[in-house]
């Protein structure tokens, strides 16, 4: 939550900022911080992943069975095929 936060408080002055401010400060000022407030909203979501991971047991679990499902499915028939052979 705190990494959201950092990240849309700069977003949300920015908007406010936008309505004050003449087109030619507001053109310069968005293309130099919008392009930083973007690389922060990019950065923060991708972490968020990895605090969920860290934090969660249950999204632990059910991270990992969305990942392993399709290694399991694999597995259970590769292990059929050979017991169907022999």
């Amino acid at each position: 939550m705190i990494s959201t936060m950092i990240s849309e408080i700069p977003q949300a002055i920015l908007s406010i900022l936008e309505g004050f401010l003449s087109s030619k400060i507001r053109d310069q000022l968005t293309s130099k911080i919008g392009l930083l407030v973007i690389s922060l909203m990019l950065l923060t979501s991708s972490c968020n992943l990895f605090i969920y991971i860290f934090m969660s047991k249950k999204f632990r679990e059910v991270a990992k069975n969305y990942v392993c499902f399709p290694c399991r499915k694999i597995r259970k028939m590769a292990t059929s095929r050979q017991s169907s052979s022999t």
